[in-house]
């Protein structure tokens, strides 16, 4: 997946000028502690390509999960390819649109028994591959301005969730339910023309 996310990257900025490249960041996720950013490759008005990258890094955000403390740390990546087709567009890969993804996933949370972080209570480690389909509109407007939100539903071909101890033995382990949810809402720029 590395390979394909290198190969995803220089084929972004090796794309000439005049094709309509977009920018886009989901803001909720700042506020769970990451950054989603997206860039689309617009191959016409009716097909795209868009590469979603996703680091964790830093604290956990102890206010929207309970189980984390303040002081627990988390890293890992998560990226998603989209593949998506646009129906009936307006400005050019706009408007309704029905996309296929795969995506990987992979974090791990280490919980702390103390605040100066000298002693492990817990490595929680979470990974995924899957694939799904997801329905999404875009609205663009003419000062470059990008809108847009989807919904859909993702199977899981691989999956694991071990939590170990201290000592480093496992004390859970399990795989994730066979289907999961997957959207977005992001705001980002428009690039280029056709």
């Amino acid at each position: 997946m590395k390979k394909l996310i290198l190969f995803a990257l220089l084929w972004l900025t090796t794309v000439s000028i005049q094709a309509q490249f977009e920018l886009k960041i989901n803001p909720i996720t700042s506020f769970l502690g990451s950054v989603d950013i997206q860039g689309e490759y617009v191959i016409n008005e009716n097909f795209g390509v868009e590469l979603s990258l996703q680091p964790f890094f830093g604290k956990t955000n102890g206010l929207i999960d309970s189980s984390h403390s303040l002081s627990d740390k988390k890293s890992g990546f998560a990226e998603k390819l989209r593949f998506k087709y646009y129906f009936d567009p307006f400005n050019g890969a706009d408007q309704s649109y029905l996309d296929v993804f795969i995506t990987n996933f992979s974090v791990v949370y280490t919980m702390y028994s103390d605040e100066n972080q000298m002693h492990i209570n817990e490595i929680n480690k979470e990974s995924y591959v899957g694939m799904g389909l997801e329905y999404g509109r875009k609205t663009a407007f003419d000062s470059g301005l990008i809108f847009e939100y989807a919904i859909g539903l993702g199977a899981h071909l691989s999956s694991n969730h071990i939590i170990t101890d201290g000592n480093n033995q496992v004390v859970y382990e399990r795989e994730y339910s066979p289907l999961f949810a997957s959207g977005k809402l992001v705001i980002g720029y428009r690039f280029g023309d056709y």
